[in-house]
């Protein structure tokens, strides 16, 4: 019984160091994205400056602020929490990489 209570604690524990990890890694490639398409479109565009990573990364909360709150299905609150992890893991990976992916062949016919 106690080696269950645990292993538990240690599966707790791991899924919150994935949760942090995937949370910081999802700023960090927001960021990278922002930064990317904001030079490849708004910088030839409108001559402004380079927008450093660290600055989209600012950016990107703000806008994260002004954006409501996704909602929760009932369907979704059932799901097993590994499930829903690799979901929201999937989704914010998959977003920016995208967004760069098209970006990139959008600004590959402008030049």
């Amino acid at each position: 019984m106690k080696n269950d209570k645990i292993t538990g604690c240690f599966m707790w524990l791991g899924g919150i160091v994935v949760v942090v990890v995937a949370a910081v890694g999802a700023v960090l490639l927001n960021g990278w994205a922002l930064s990317v398409l904001w030079g490849w479109f708004i910088v030839p565009l409108f001559s402004v400056p380079a927008l450093p990573v660290l600055y989209a990364i600012g950016i990107g909360f703000i806008a994260s602020l002004l954006r409501p709150a996704p909602s929760t299905s009932e369907e979704e609150s059932k799901e097993d929490l590994g499930i829903r992890i690799v979901k929201v893991i999937t989704q914010i990976i998959a977003l920016p990489l995208s967004a760069v992916f098209f970006g990139w062949i959008v600004h590959s016919f402008i030049h």
